[in-house]
Order: C-alpha cells, then structure tokens, then sequence
C-alpha cells in the first residue's frame, strides 16, 4: 500500500561534501558547496549554521547556541595572518632592499589593494593545532 502523503521530487547531488559523525546521528549534513578556483569544493563555516551547532552537539532549543564560541573567528585570524605573510612576501620580492616589516599594520593599509597586486591564491592553507 503507497502512503497518502505526496512523494517529493528525487535530486542527485554532484560532487557533494556530506558531513557525517559527531552527533548527527543518522541525518548526515549535506552543505552548500562552492568551488574556488578548479575542482576543490569548499562549503562555508558560519557559527550562527544550525547544522554546524547539530553535529558539535550544542543544544539546539537555544536560538543562536554557538554565539560564543570563539573557533570561527580564530580560523579567520590565521587565514588573515597567512594572507598578510604572502602580501609581504610579494612586496619584498619587489624590492630587495626592503625589508620586512615586524607588524601586520603596514599590511592593513592598502590591504585590498597588495592583496590584489600580490596575485595571492583564492585559496590559503592554516593549520589549527
């Protein structure tokens, strides 16, 4: 006997990221990708993301649960980090008798600017520990 209930539409996900484990339990977490630069799916980490705060185990009654949690921005410091480097790097390069500054605040003038000029790669490397 076929259910009442109208049957929804089949799709097929290519080249999908599907996150399964911690505490999703049955109901893997399939996310938005988006490619950068060739074959590479990324797919975005936003602590506000309900499926994010579902698979850490965070309870979901609580309208915003990883307000708090300070992963997200810790990430963003190491990829702007990585990115001031390569920016240096670039600018060095250009001029050998430069020398390389101790501080990230000559890299934030003109940040987008050198980012730009520097040809940096859409996308960067950082490890967390």
């Amino acid at each position: 006997m076929m259910s009442a209930k109208r049957a929804e539409p089949f799709s097929v996900l290519e080249n999908a990221i599907v996150v399964q484990g911690g505490y999703l339990g049955s109901s893997p977490w399939v996310p938005n990708v988006t490619s950068v630069g060739g074959d590479t799916g990324f797919f975005t980490l936003d602590k506000y993301d309900r499926n994010i705060a579902r698979a850490f185990g965070f309870h979901l009654s609580i309208l915003r649960p990883m307000q708090n949690v300070t992963l997200f921005s810790h990430i963003a410091k190491l990829r702007d980090e990585a990115i001031d480097k390569l920016i240096m790097e670039h600018k060095v390069s250009n001029d050998p008798m430069g020398c390389q500054p101790t501080n990230a605040a000559s890299v934030l003038r003109g940040r987008e600017k050198a980012f730009r000029q520097a040809s940096i790669p859409p996308t960067v490397e950082v490890e967390t520990a």
